[in-house]
């Protein structure tokens, strides 16, 4: 919701007791009722007036529509930038959290660097090899699933001082040299 002047959110003001026969004045921008032409015109004055801003990203002298505007387009962005696959674990995280913001946002990126449930994975598996400078090498790359971490329970993203897993069961989503498509690992 746009911020007006003060750098409140706007409130919509009660609806006027209009009956269906009665003439009444919509705002576009809000969708308001207005019976009385005068609140009406007042009312459109303020939202033409370039005195608002957006929530969102804090840019500000729009009118009322321009401030609206921004925020879907901000939200937009938002939303086609940050996977879905993170919102409820980061939900839980954040319910009833009581730390600070700043602490809860560095928590946050730690667990993010680890994997989720349904995320998509490159497996590269490790072969050994005598003949290898390290005693190994690297064979096939196959495309996985994130099924869940191990050893971790449904309190992980709600327990903040839990670690970060490091082993996770996992489900090939492509097929393997004979054609089979795999199951888990």
């Amino acid at each position: 919701m746009p911020l007006d002047k003060k750098r409140k959110p706007h409130q919509l003001r009660p609806p006027d007791r209009i009956e269906l026969d009665e003439p009444c004045f919509e705002m576009r921008a809000s969708g308001e009722l207005f019976a009385d032409y005068e609140e009406y015109v007042d009312a459109l004055m303020s939202y033409q007036a370039r005195t608002w801003s957006c929530a969102l990203t804090g840019k500000g002298k729009l009118t009322f529509e321009e401030a609206q505007l921004s925020e879907r387009q901000a939200q937009r962005k938002v939303d086609e930038a940050f996977p879905e696959m993170y919102v409820e674990p980061l939900c839980r995280m954040a319910h009833m959290s009581q730390v600070r913001m700043d602490e809860l946002i560095e928590r946050a990126f730690v667990r993010l660097q680890g994997f989720v449930a349904d995320e998509e994975v490159q497996v590269v598996r490790r072969v050994a090899d005598g003949a290898a400078p390290a005693g190994f090498r690297w064979a096939e790359q196959r495309t996985a699933r994130i099924v869940q971490a191990i050893g971790v329970d449904e309190d992980y993203w709600a327990d903040l001082d839990h670690p970060v897993p490091t082993s996770y069961l996992i489900e090939y989503l492509d097929e393997d040299e004979e054609g089979h498509h795999a199951g888990g690992m």
